[in-house]
């Protein structure tokens, strides 16, 4: 699973709870202090919704943190391979 198919997930639960409230972009926009494109841009899973915003987004919805987050898939992060160390090889003065 990764980001942007989780970033979907996420946007279309939003909009659910959005038309299940009867609620406008812009309104939920304005309770969230961010845009109508903002909001668009989250259901659209063309951005991810910060972790900064998720309060205000549950709170002007009037949903808890586990209903929008209950079924979304986990992610699971790629392992990345250790960078090599750069270490400095100490040279030997030989003779000239």
């Amino acid at each position: 699973m990764n980001l942007l198919s989780i970033a979907k997930a996420l946007g279309q639960r939003i909009r659910y709870f959005r038309k299940l409230r009867k609620m406008s972009q812009a309104l939920l926009g304005a309770l969230m202090h961010v845009s109508q494109q903002v909001i668009a841009s989250y259901e659209s899973g063309r951005a991810m919704l910060p972790a900064i915003r998720v309060p205000s987004l549950c709170e002007a919805l009037d949903i808890t943190t586990i209903e929008l987050f209950a079924g979304l898939p986990r992610f699971k992060p790629v392992r990345v391979a250790r960078r090599a160390r750069l270490t400095a090889t100490p040279t030997r003065a030989g003779p000239t």
